[in-house]
């Protein structure tokens, strides 16, 4: 089933070999460059909701041995002011606390519209998801809301992928204690207010 549906998401030009090391572990051989970029980078890739989690293996050392515990993906940080985005080195350090980033853009692609920049990141999947960033300034603290643009499953109550709150600890949280929710989510491209991007909505 895992075969089947990555197959069905990646649309791969060439044959895709799979091999299983253990129940939840396999490795993956691409013979396209391009098969193996689409799996690699336009994540993340999930099967029955949960994230698969996928890093590049030299074929030679145990295949076990290759940590898993990253997934990449965009995220967009909303409203920053406009003297802030005129330092791009500011915001890659700001950006750093979501994750390791990959990529910035402060001007958005064509499709995109709003008020908010958008960061391609690594993300530690045993980590807590972010869901503001900060700065400082005369003593006044300022804070901006980060939104993602796909994720697999994650726990309203502690942030962290791979599990709703219902299994979360016992289960059992007031509504007013979930301090992530659906709002960390960024809306189908093209929805927004106001954007510095291009293109159309």
């Amino acid at each position: 089933a895992l075969i089947a549906d990555m197959k069905a998401a990646w649309n791969p030009a060439k044959e895709v070999v799979w091999r299983r090391i253990n129940p939840n572990v396999f490795s993956v051989q691409f013979n396209c460059l391009a098969d193996w970029n689409k799996a690699i980078h336009q994540g993340p890739w999930d099967f029955k909701i949960m994230a698969l989690i996928i890093e590049e293996y030299d074929g030679f050392n145990n295949p076990e041995s290759v940590k898993l515990d990253k997934i990449e993906t965009w995220c967009q940080i909303h409203k920053l002011p406009d003297g802030v985005l005129k330092n791009e080195q500011f915001v890659e350090n700001m950006a750093k606390r979501i994750g390791e980033v990959l990529e910035l853009q402060i001007v958005l692609p064509s499709g995109f519209v709003g008020e908010f920049i958008r960061v391609r990141v690594k993300l530690n999947v045993n980590k807590k998801l972010t869901r503001f960033v900060s700065f400082t300034k005369s003593g006044k603290t300022e804070f901006y809301q980060v939104k993602f643009e796909k994720l697999p499953v994650f726990c309203y109550m502690c942030g962290i992928l791979g599990h709703w709150h219902e299994e979360c600890g016992t289960g059992e949280h007031a509504e007013k204690d979930l301090e992530w929710g659906p709002f960390i989510m960024a809306p189908r491209r093209g929805r927004g207010g106001r954007g510095r991007g291009s293109g159309r909505g």
